[in-house]
């Protein structure tokens, strides 16, 4: 039995499975010179390609003839090509499984590709002209939400990275730090090499978007941990002074209760009690006479005192209008105030007075600072007394204010409960 004794149907389905392993042997030429396997295996495949291929021309001549009524020159028994078919169908099953297992045990330049590719790392590597050389997907998606368009100037795209010039941008510099729309951060850096006496650069991003909230978090919390210990400082300031409070009303309450002893004592002498001791009664006035002399305002008990007495010594008288607040938080600020402006008459405005004046403007204190001297001839920069004052207030939740008409001043806002 020949090939042209088969029915149409049949001889069809013979020349697709010829066309099959035309196709499969074609799939396998290619997949062994992408993977460099060889010229003699590559010449070996793509021959038994060609001798497939005239095979199917063959065939289609005898169904022409066939149905043309003809009789075919070629005369091809069934059971030779049937096994033929089975032979090479088997064998290019074998050359699949044969260049898997070549891929997996070797390495090419397909298999270094695809592993580029797959790391998490986006990366490119351009030349000097900025023409990218190879570039993985991570690297292409980034490019490509940041640009909106391919990366054909890889040189281009890093200055515009550094400069700040893309959207997203969290930190421009050397080491830049971009948010792309996804959310996600990445931080840039650019590596330069030298491969065969040509300059090479290597452009990395990194996914560094946990780091950067974990980063952020700590910020957030070193921020409160500085404020509670702001409000422990002044909580321990607090106690001071309310011990020393204690230890000045006890001393009070001792100074009354000895006057009011002598007060008694004296009211007997002067009854004419004949037990009543007259040095006794010389020597009680005395001592508290002497308390009385001795007793003044304590320096812990005078508002700002240790400011303003370190202001008069160099000169610089300071006069307050209204009560300033007592409250703790507050002192150090206004202590602060108080040296910064002392300090701004002496070395810039060469004054001798300055002014303070407290208000309330609903649950704000107010309190602005003035002086005597010359009003600033340039716009007024902020220095490390100012700097660190602006810090305390603000911390607070409150606001400063710097004015140099018609003369200097600083206007301090601080709400009532700090925040």
């Amino acid at each position: 039995m020949t090939y042209a004794d088969l029915s149409l149907l049949e001889r069809r389905l013979l020349m697709l499975w010829v066309a099959g392993l035309v196709f499969i042997y074609v799939f396998n030429t290619a997949r062994s010179l992408q993977l460099k396997r060889g010229f003699l295996y590559s010449f070996h495949t793509a021959a038994v390609v060609a001798a497939f291929y005239y095979i199917y021309n063959i065939l289609g001549r005898i169904d022409e003839a066939v149905l043309d009524g003809r009789e075919s020159v070629y005369i091809i028994p069934i059971s030779w090509l049937l096994a033929a078919l089975c032979f090479f169908t088997a064998y290019s099953l074998y050359l699949i499984l044969a260049v898997n297992r070549w891929k997996k045990n070797n390495i090419s330049g397909l298999s270094i590709k695809e592993s580029f590719d797959s790391l998490p790392t986006a990366l490119c590597f351009f030349l000097q002209s900025g023409v990218p050389r190879m570039t993985n997907k991570e690297m292409e998606k980034i490019v490509h939400e940041l640009c909106g368009e391919e990366l054909s100037d890889a040189g281009r795209f890093w200055l515009s990275l550094k400069y700040g010039e893309r959207d997203g941008c969290i930190i421009a510099g050397n080491d830049p730090i971009y948010q792309l729309p996804d959310g996600r951060i990445f931080s840039f850096s650019l590596r330069e090499m030298t491969v065969e006496k040509n300059k090479i650069y290597e452009l990395i991003g990194n996914n560094i978007t946990e780091e950067y909230r974990l980063n952020e978090e700590l910020k957030e919390k070193s921020t409160e941990a500085r404020w509670i210990n702001e409000r422990l400082r002044t909580l321990n300031k607090s106690i001071t002074r309310i011990t020393a409070e204690r230890e000045v009303l006890a001393a009070k309450i001792k100074i009354h209760n000895e006057f009011g002893n002598l007060l008694l004592y004296s009211k007997s002498y002067l009854a004419g009690k004949a037990d009543i001791d007259r040095k006794k009664l010389l020597t009680m006035w005395h001592n508290n006479n002497r308390l009385f002399e001795e007793a003044g305002p304590e320096i812990w008990q005078s508002t700002y005192s240790s400011a303003v007495e370190d202001a008069e010594r160099l000169g610089v008288k300071v006069i307050t209008d209204g009560q300033l607040p007592e409250n703790a938080l507050l002192k150090d600020i206004l202590e602060t105030a108080i040296k910064v402006q002392v300090n701004n008459t002496l070395r810039h405005a060469h004054g001798h007075t300055v002014y303070a004046s407290y208000s309330m403007e609903g649950d704000k204190y107010v309190i602005v600072f003035e002086n005597d001297g010359d009003a600033p001839k340039e716009e007024i920069r902020e220095g490390g007394g100012i700097g660190n004052l602006r810090r305390m207030v603000e911390q607070t939740g409150g606001s400063l204010v710097l004015s140099h008409e018609p003369r200097f001043s600083m206007r301090l806002e601080i709400p009532v409960e700090p925040e």
